[in-house]
């Protein structure tokens, strides 16, 4: 049985998955593993993860043609965002790219729409063991008591990259931030190390208590 040799997915969806997955790989150069973003085979696409032991992202993204599994090295990802155009509002990135496995080697090919233009990057992905397997601590949590659960709070996307960005734009900040909320509906509160205060508001939704 011959192994998976190639598969193509939407230019727009691999930006977008890579540019999230790079914010979360290792910057530290304590653990190789987590310095690559992992495509792993599942179901009927792959799934992209990255983590630093501290965050995680996941995200399942449909493909067409034979998926196979590999690690992207950080650099490379990086080099493939610049392979893809950023696109705008108005005017999203339209094209696929198609990842060839050809003897160990990988080579990304982004064709634009109407064929435009294309251009590729190859590369040879690392062997690295020691990737977590962050589905088997998933599938632990999925098994724990509902009746034991703190209060869970919902938050808006845009609140949290606020946020963020103001806590980003204060410097560099080795202490962590304390976070601390009582019920659903009240405010979530940040306390910073260095005299940084914050909330975020909850929003409402159909199951929310």
């Amino acid at each position: 049985m011959t192994e998976p040799t190639e598969f193509t997915i939407e230019a727009i969806v691999l930006r977008r998955a890579l540019t999230t997955a790079l914010a979360f790989t290792d910057r530290t150069g304590t653990w190789p593993a987590l310095e690559n973003v992992q495509v792993k085979v599942i179901d009927d696409g792959i799934e992209f993860a990255a983590t630093d032991r501290y965050t995680l992202y996941w995200e399942h993204v449909k493909v067409t043609g034979e998926p196979y599994g590999l690690l992207i090295p950080a650099h490379i990802a990086r080099r493939l965002l610049t392979m893809v155009p950023k696109g705008t509002a108005r005017k999203p990135v339209m094209g696929m790219v198609s990842f060839a496995r050809v003897e160990g080697r990988v080579t990304a090919r982004f064709l634009g729409e109407f064929e435009e233009f294309e251009t590729s990057i190859t590369f040879t992905p690392p062997e690295f063991d020691g990737f977590p397997d962050y589905q088997k601590m998933l599938d632990g949590w999925s098994e724990i008591d509902p009746k034991t659960y703190a209060h869970e709070v919902h938050l808006s996307p845009h609140f949290m990259a606020r946020v963020s960005r103001a806590i980003t734009a204060r410097g560099h900040i080795v202490e962590p931030i304390r976070i601390s909320f009582l019920t659903a509906h009240k405010p979530v509160v940040l306390h910073g190390p260095d005299g940084f205060n914050a909330i975020i508001m909850p929003v409402r939704t159909g199951g929310a208590s």
